[in-house]
């Protein structure tokens, strides 16, 4: 939920996922405490409206 698909670690992710027969990721895009460039610019997940996230979520 924290990374973007324009994340500079985003292919790895990617490749993670496809090796342990995840599927592919399903980012969106929210903000990650630990990690600033998981999504720059857009809001922490943690400080995202609980609407918003489960919308996402949802989707």
């Amino acid at each position: 939920m924290t990374w973007a698909p324009d994340s500079p670690r985003a292919p790895e992710l990617a490749d993670a996922l496809r090796a342990l027969g995840g599927g592919p990721p399903r980012m969106l895009g929210y903000g990650d405490t630990r990690n600033p460039q998981a999504s720059p610019g857009r809001p922490r997940l943690i400080d995202a409206l609980l609407d918003e996230v489960v919308g996402a979520l949802v989707q």
